[in-house]
């Protein structure tokens, strides 16, 4: 199997491993994780990396609960953080992003054009000379520029990631206690109707039984064996139960 040799270090690797290699070594003098200021005097991985878990854990993340670890750099997996089930995990995750910015710089830096020419001391050559420079100053990529931009942007996108959480969770909340509202119910109104149907029942027997108190009394005070009386009596007994 042939080896291939890292442009860097110039250690010999097989394929997969020289496509690991180059993928988190080699992290270059300045620290990319947002929000760090570090820059070495040259090229020392294990400090990049101690700097890396640094600038994680200053922002929230590194080992959690469930030992867990967790990546916190900004705007990394669209700015949902993720998590390694080990401290190696993590810190391989770290030195990644770490070479990926590391390697677009350098890149950036070397297609930009070449430096102008020094002017010339030829009348004729030195307006030449000055355009030539104006025009590749302003073709010259501003990486610093650029990369601040990139990070402002990955900033805004954690910011907003975090405020829609919370709204989801008080969304969430809302329609709990909607539910709950919805489930109670009002005691029922006492039933009084069989009731009152009663109390007119009696009230028309009641009634009935004073006129027959009444005519009990005028059948005794006018004397029993009147024709007459009788008649008036039972006249009176009729028109009462007609009414």
């Amino acid at each position: 199997m042939p080896l291939l040799n890292c442009p860097e270090c110039d250690l010999a690797l097989t394929e997969r491993s020289y496509h690991e290699h180059i993928s988190y070594t080699h992290l270059g003098t300045k620290c990319y994780f947002p929000g760090s200021d570090m820059v070495l005097p040259q090229q020392n991985d294990s400090r990049m990396t101690a700097e890396l878990e640094r600038a994680n854990a200053e922002l929230g993340g590194g080992q959690g609960d469930g030992g867990v670890f967790w990546c916190y750099w900004p705007g990394c997996h669209n700015g949902v953080h993720h998590s390694y089930k080990g401290i190696e995990g993590l810190k391989r995750h770290l030195r990644t992003k770490q070479r990926t910015a590391y390697q677009a710089e350098a890149e950036a830096e070397a297609a930009a054009p070449a430096p102008a020419p020094a002017p010339s001391t030829d009348d004729n050559t030195r307006g030449r000379t000055s355009q030539q420079q104006a025009s590749g100053d302003r073709s010259r990529p501003d990486v610093p520029r650029i990369l601040d931009n990139v990070q402002q942007a990955q900033a805004r996108v954690s910011e907003a990631w975090t405020a829609l959480v919370k709204a989801q969770n008080e969304l969430i909340e809302a329609v709990r206690d909607a539910a709950a509202f919805n489930t109670f119910s009002p005691p029922a109104a006492p039933a009084t109707r069989a009731s009152d149907s009663n109390s007119d029942t009696e009230s028309a027997g009641d009634g009935r039984s004073d006129r027959d108190g009444r005519n009990d009394k005028q059948r005794a005070g006018s004397g029993a064996g009147d024709p007459e009386t009788e008649s008036r009596v039972d006249q009176t007994e009729s028109q009462g139960v007609e009414a």
